[in-house]
């Protein structure tokens, strides 16, 4: 990983997804690698907050590693789904 002069590394990184096997490796990887990041404990049906967070967190990357899956309601609810993995993944 490239350093800046002062020894840090300029990534910083905001992670969606932490309770997932994806992003709580990715969360793993950026200590093992000395990565500054940032867990998000927002949900990505919240256009308003994941911009908040952006604003304020002033991130490098974003990880996505959020979504919903495996819910008992998921087939009822669709569009709810598609929107929040597909669209909301796209901001």
């Amino acid at each position: 990983m490239d350093q800046l002069a002062n020894g840090k590394n300029p990534l910083k990184f905001l992670n969606y997804g932490r309770t997932g096997w994806i992003g709580g490796l990715l969360g793993k990887i950026c200590e093992s690698q000395g990565i500054d990041f940032t867990y998000s404990s927002d949900r990505l049906e919240n256009r308003t907050s994941l911009e908040n967070d952006i604003a304020t967190i002033k991130p490098t990357h974003v990880f996505n590693a959020a979504g919903i899956t495996d819910r008992p309601n998921v087939e009822s609810h669709k569009v709810e789904t598609i929107r929040t993995n597909v669209v909301a993944s796209a901001l």
